[in-house]
């Protein structure tokens, strides 16, 4: 019995530096381990912010972003080949619109950035950018459309002052001659009276808000006056004046800018 508790005894006394080595090994190591664990906590919280800022999905519900695709893709194609109407535009009456070429690069990034977000697969935010962009396009297209209406206007009147003169001057005209005169005064009224038509075309597409579109009939109408007073005049001279004066016109209405003599591209 005494043997025994001795054993015991001396098996005790010669386990305690080992406990002793072991804990001072755990001790050591408890820094290592709160480092390691410090630095995975910030590695995860650097991925978040990457994920969050690049790549992390828009919140919202499948039923929006189906909606959001189909309009991007509805719209998408029309508003860069309206950015590419509106750079003719500009570069061609820029300077006598306010704040025509300042609008244009705002719909240039506005474009832009809605594409960026299309292809990051952000599709909704895509669709309300995009929108804005049309809504911007609108309002430029609203400020040519005045100038153009204004412009028009001054021409047809123009025109018909000049058809009344040349019909009064013919009726006193013999002969041959006053065949030839006739016979152009009625061409030139047939053109006078399509871009009247145009004009009015143009009125009804502005009262509901299409100004790209009475742009085009506007552009038509401003062609056909130019051609009515070129037609008018007898002096060769005095026709290239007249075409010389409105050589920027008449590039705008086949869709070409003054600058290049070309088709812009965006």
């Amino acid at each position: 019995m005494i043997r025994t508790l001795l054993a015991a005894k001396t098996q005790k006394s010669t386990y305690r530096p080992i406990l002793a080595v072991l804990v001072a090994a755990l001790l050591a190591s408890g820094p290592l381990f709160a480092q390691d664990a410090a630095a995975g906590d910030a590695g995860a919280a650097g991925a978040g912010a990457v994920d969050e800022s690049v790549s992390a999905p828009e919140r919202a519900n499948y039923l929006e972003r189906h909606h959001a695709i189909k309009r991007v893709n509805q719209i998408k194609g029309r508003t860069l080949a309206d950015i590419k109407r509106l750079k003719v535009l500009v570069a061609n009456f820029g300077g006598d619109v306010e704040g025509a070429q300042a609008d244009f690069e705002k719909i240039r990034e506005m474009y832009h950035s809605a594409e960026k977000e299309r292809y990051r697969r952000r599709f909704v935010e895509s669709a309300k950018l995009h929108e804005n962009t049309r809504q911007m396009i609108s309002d430029l297209y609203k400020k040519f459309t005045e100038k153009f209406k204004n412009q028009t206007a001054d021409l047809l009147a123009e025109c018909a002052e000049i058809m009344v003169d040349a019909e009064f001057a013919v009726s006193g005209e013999p002969g041959q001659s006053a065949r030839s005169s006739t016979a152009r005064i009625f061409h030139s009224s047939q053109k006078l009276n399509i871009a009247y038509q145009q004009t009015a075309m143009a009125e009804d597409m502005i009262r509901t808000d299409r100004f790209d579109e009475a742009i085009t009939h506007l552009r038509l109408a401003k062609s056909f006056a130019i051609n009515v007073l070129r037609s008018l005049e007898d002096s060769s001279q005095k026709q290239d004046e007249i075409e010389k004066k409105y050589k920027v016109d008449l590039l705008d209405a086949r869709g070409l800018s003054s600058a290049t003599g070309t088709e812009s591209t965006p």
